[in-house]
């Protein structure tokens, strides 16, 4: 709360509120690809307006979805099939803030990997989002 991060959720709270479902994935321990060289980044920025945002004023999570899908090129969107995404809230952004979107284009044995990270403009990461498309 003091940093203003997403934390973990406390043990009593998975406990009292879990639903029971299991992971689709068991022990699994994903990390996230590290960005790659700026030069092979495609950047745009945009600002945080009203209808991205909840009743807190913070950035809604299905934004930064939609944010990520608007920077994939057309020819993976219209022709591949989304089979993976992966997206990782590390701080938040409110109304009005700048947010600058770095992505990367990869391919990987398993198909098409996208990987987008949003940074607000200190450069701090916002979320990064990994697609696979196949």
């Amino acid at each position: 709360m003091e940093k203003r991060k997403p934390g973990n959720i406390p043990d009593e709270m998975v406990q009292k509120y879990h639903s029971g479902q299991e992971s689709s994935i068991p022990g699994e321990k994903f990390l996230m690809p590290k960005e790659a060289k700026e030069e092979d980044a495609v950047s745009r920025s945009l600002e945080i307006t009203r209808r991205d945002t909840d009743s807190n004023g913070h950035a809604n999570n299905v934004k930064y979805l939609e944010w990520a899908m608007d920077d994939v090129p057309d020819e993976i969107y219209d022709n591949m099939q989304l089979k993976d995404v992966r997206i990782v809230y590390r701080k938040e952004c409110l109304r009005g803030d700048q947010v600058i979107m770095k992505t990367y284009f990869n391919t990987t044995e398993n198909g098409k990997e996208i990987l987008t990270f949003l940074k607000d403009k200190e450069q701090t990461v916002l979320a990064e989002v990994a697609t696979l498309w196949q």
